[in-house]
């Protein structure tokens, strides 16, 4: 005998479930979503690109992916440090704690980069990050180093070639790469 009653209060007792489940993921949302730009927040105090660059910070404040948010910070920290206007007219003593900052800011474009890229796979920015801030610390250190350290940098590039081989940021980063150490390489690198 099948008790009718059951059978009728089951939809009801699904829908509730699945309204509460409903809410617990969109509290759990709203909490991750404010750690993430809590935590957006400090790397832009941190890094300096706060005051830098102003428009950006709000952008990547109201970011609701916390891993998208620490691509463009990254790509910003690359950008930022090509930037020569923050050397310019240094006194040497300035200029050399500038460029240890620049540095600084490197190496974390470069560890957000590759917090991020497990996270967003199909994001070809995340290698192309890695491989830029590598090859513009070693260039910063010592230019000779991008030679004997050519797959540390190279390989990103390279992977962010495949991911998305008609973006421009990934052919100019590649040639880059390449004329810098053009007279280093061997000769089945020039051909690809």
């Amino acid at each position: 005998i099948v008790d009718n009653h059951k059978i009728r209060s089951a939809p009801r007792l699904l829908l509730l479930t699945l309204a509460v489940a409903g809410a617990a993921l969109a509290a759990w949302d709203f909490r991750s979503s404010q750690a993430a730009g809590v935590e957006v927040a400090t790397l832009l105090g941190d890094s300096g690109i706060a005051e830098r660059h102003p428009e950006l910070a709000g952008r990547l404040k109201s970011e609701p992916c916390r891993f998208t948010a620490r691509l463009l910070l990254s790509r910003a920290l690359v950008a930022d440090s090509q930037d020569v206007r923050w050397t310019a007219g240094l006194e040497d003593e300035e200029r050399r704690y500038e460029e240890g900052r620049i540095l600084e800011r490197l190496k974390l474009a470069e560890s957000l980069a590759l917090d991020a890229y497990p996270h967003l796979p199909a994001a070809w920015q995340a290698p192309l990050l890695v491989g830029a801030s590598r090859f513009f610390t070693l260039w910063r250190i010592d230019g000779r180093a991008l030679l004997g350290r050519t797959e540390e940098w190279l390989q990103p590039l390279q992977t962010a070639m495949e991911m998305a081989p008609r973006r421009a940021e990934n052919k100019r980063m590649l040639a880059t790469g390449y004329l810098t150490v053009w007279y280093g390489i061997s000769e089945v690198l020039r051909h690809e």
